[in-house]
């Protein structure tokens, strides 16, 4: 099912993963943490795999750490073609 605001975060990524959207602006996917939770906690360490994100918009993340709306550690390969990121907010 759907993971958002009152259900916690998203799981980390771990591991290779493409997620593309229709596209970005009114008609576009948006993936938001609802101003409550980070968006998306990406732990890409080398030999985990491609991850890419393509045509869509990260919005809306809240985190008391760096990276309210895209946080990626490790060394491995990440991608974003026609990404929005906008309106993330770290406090704290």
């Amino acid at each position: 099912g759907p993971v958002g605001p009152g259900q916690g975060p998203l799981p980390t990524v771990t591991q290779g993963v493409t997620i593309n959207g229709p596209g970005i602006g009114p008609t576009g996917a948006v993936i938001s943490g609802g101003g409550v939770v980070g968006v998306f906690s990406i732990n890409n360490s080398f030999g985990a795999g491609e991850i890419s994100f393509n045509d869509l918009t990260i919005r809306d993340g809240a985190s008391t750490s760096p990276g309210a709306g895209v946080y990626s550690q490790g060394g491995g390969l990440t991608n974003f073609t026609r990404v929005f990121v906008t309106n993330n907010t770290v406090t704290g």
